[in-house]
């Protein structure tokens, strides 16, 4: 895989995570103003957002209506911009700049109920800008650190849980089915009624997310057998649980773990 191919590849699939993320929020503009839920008159209120009084000035001009909404509209255009011409420095540079910039304003506005898609997207938007900006001998570079950075994701979520007790009891996977924010009733009944595939499950993905970072030096099978997991795991996420956007953001870093490795084997 050629470094032009792997940036490319990389750009669109961050970019379609964005734009889906920043639809969803046009969608719901209404919540986002006023006397919305997401109104910027009461998330200003968090003490991070607290700074000097033209920092506040600026952040209330900003991230307020009408300006706010104009920026995800500026955010949809520049995602599409560096989606069709990911490989033109002059023209993805200043589009990923912008939607980088963007992308770190909406972070900033709901830092409530983030994830780790919110944590890697941000990262996946700077190594592409980089990318655009640098001698393209230094792309290479920047997909060593989006590969580095997903496997560095992977490994510490798994090794996080390892220390959960409910992870290592086996109950973590059927718990999170019966919540009201991701669960799903059929599915939860289910593993209610299986102990033993319920921990299976739960072993299953920290078992995974430990290993994954060996898909870098594994060989071929292996590192197609990690991807594939990764797509299935991310993809069940989005299908059962709502979370779209962890499927783009990770899946978006596969084709600098291609990268890598084929780099790796080939040396």
């Amino acid at each position: 895989m050629s470094v032009e191919l792997a940036i490319a590849w990389t750009t669109r699939l961050v970019c379609v995570g964005a734009a889906i993320s920043t639809l969803e929020l046009l969608w719901l503009r209404r919540e986002l103003g006023g006397s919305g839920l997401y109104a910027w008159r009461v998330l200003r209120s968090r003490p991070a957002v607290m700074g000097s009084r033209t920092v506040r000035a600026l952040l209330d001009r900003v991230l307020d209506e009408p300006i706010f909404p104009l920026l995800l509209g500026i955010r949809l255009v520049g995602l599409g911009v560096a989606a069709i011409w990911p490989n033109s420095p002059s023209v993805a540079a200043p589009a990923l700049g912008v939607v980088l910039a963007i992308t770190l304003l909406c972070n900033l506005r709901s830092a409530f109920g983030q994830d780790g898609s919110d944590q890697m997207s941000p990262q996946l938007l700077l190594a592409l800008f980089v990318a655009a900006c640098a001698p393209r001998q230094l792309a290479a570079l920047c997909l060593a650190y989006i590969c580095a950075q997903a496997l560095l994701s992977y490994s510490v979520a798994g090794v996080a849980k390892l220390f959960g007790p409910l992870w290592r009891g086996g109950d973590a996977v059927r718990l999170i089915f019966n919540t009201s924010t991701y669960g799903v009733a059929s599915v939860a009944r289910v593993l209610d009624r299986a102990p033993r595939l319920s921990r299976a499950l739960t072993w299953s993905v920290v078992g995974a997310e430990v290993l994954f970072p060996l898909v870098l030096v594994a060989g071929l099978p292996w590192l197609v057998l990690g991807l594939v997991w990764g797509v299935t795991f991310h993809a069940l996420n989005a299908l059962i649980m709502g979370l779209n956007s962890f499927f783009w953001s990770f899946v978006a870093s596969y084709p600098a773990i291609v990268f890598c490795a084929l780099w790796i084997a080939a040396t």
